[in-house]
């Protein structure tokens, strides 16, 4: 019984007998799922970052510099001044 090599028609053949039981059997774990899902409070997150203003030449940024490749003139950088 060991050495008996299994065919994908074996396979087919199993879940054609038992379709019913793994329909049966994943309706629940769905309804489960939903039910769950809707019991737990909701809870949402945010996170943020804070860059610290440094006194940067324009385009001294990444994103600055593959803007001035690309010939794109971006505003200067703000003084510290300018914000609040």
């Amino acid at each position: 019984m060991l050495n008996r090599k299994i065919r994908f028609l074996d396979i087919y053949e199993f879940f054609q007998r038992n379709i019913r039981y793994i329909l049966i059997f994943v309706g629940v774990l769905g309804v489960l799922g939903i039910i769950l899902s809707f019991q737990r409070p909701t809870r949402y997150e945010a996170y943020t970052v804070f860059i610290p203003q440094t006194d940067g030449v324009k385009g001294s940024n990444s994103l600055g510099g593959l803007a001035n490749i690309a010939g794109i003139s971006l505003p200067s950088a703000a003084s510290k001044t300018d914000i609040p």
